[in-house]
């Protein structure tokens, strides 16, 4: 009697440890790691947020899904990879092994808030949500221009400083710019058609220029050569001549670069006080 008493105790104690163990192990298995707790964006760009998960072996993950604030649990989700009417803004990036990565393009500002992982296995219950998700603030970029010399407008040749910041910088200067002007990297260059009998002054004056003058210069004499905007130069003409001209508005002049009679280009010509839209995206 006593015997069997003993036997069973200790196989009661087996039996509690070996439960207790297992479902040790089975819980520390669900979890999902929002590695970006708090992520700052400039509105227009694209961010992605770093999001590995895990579950228990023998779990095959049928679906996965990305909730916005209060639609975590039960939808509606920004991203389901059982549905279709996912906005193409939200693109999963990870799988459904380990990786649950989410890519945001073109943010707005309705895209602020909390963003959770939610996943669901083949087992009953066998589903789980990150709970403590990655938070995403939308910023804007400020652009301020200084100028140099101040109580006067500013003419071409004037020095300015353009700053841009954003919110998103407040004691971690973190961010990189990228510099556009007009729509165009600063560093683009400008292609020329070749004529062969008229030469052209073209200009981006704002004000609109009001005069354009032409120059010859031969054996180092420079003499006036037209008051047009397009100098047309006479067929068969022999000898080397250079021609430059000078575009004016009520702010000032400025030359262009000397060209060949040979080759007669279309010259840009930068007049006074101009107007220039700047754009810096933040990448």
């Amino acid at each position: 009697m006593y015997e069997e008493h003993r036997h069973l105790t200790w196989m009661l104690m087996l039996l509690f440890l070996t439960g207790k163990c297992s479902t040790c192990v089975i819980c520390s298995k669900w979890n999902v790691d929002d590695q970006q707790p708090h992520m700052c964006v400039v509105k227009g760009s694209s961010v992605v947020t770093l999001c590995p998960f895990s579950y228990p072996d023998k779990h095959i993950v049928q679906e996965v899904m990305w909730g916005h604030n209060k639609n975590i649990f039960a939808g509606p989700f920004i991203y389901h990879s059982g549905s279709n009417n996912s906005s193409l803004r939200f693109q999963y990036v990870g799988d459904k092994r380990n990786n649950c990565s989410l890519q945001i393009h073109q943010v707005e500002h309705s895209d602020e808030g909390k963003y959770a992982f939610r996943f669901i296995t083949n087992s009953t219950n066998g589903q789980w949500t990150g709970k403590s998700g990655s938070t995403l603030k939308i910023v804007d970029l400020n652009i301020s221009m200084t100028k140099l010399k101040r109580h006067e407008s500013i003419q071409e040749g004037d020095s300015v400083n353009l700053t841009c910041t954003d919110r998103c910088d407040v004691g971690n200067f973190s961010s990189v710019f990228t510099w556009f002007k007009n729509g165009e990297y600063l560093n683009t260059s400008v292609s020329v058609t070749p004529s062969t009998e008229t030469l052209i002054c073209h200009s981006h004056a704002n004000p609109a220029v009001e005069n354009y003058t032409w120059f010859k210069i031969y054996n180092d004499h420079i003499s006036a050569a037209g008051h047009q905007r397009e100098l047309h130069l006479k067929k068969n003409f022999q000898g080397d001549h250079n021609y430059f001209c000078i575009a004016t508005n009520k702010y000032g002049s400025h030359n262009s670069s000397t060209v060949l009679d040979q080759i007669a280009i279309c010259t840009s010509i930068a007049a006074l006080l101009i107007v220039v839209t700047v754009v810096a995206i933040r990448r």
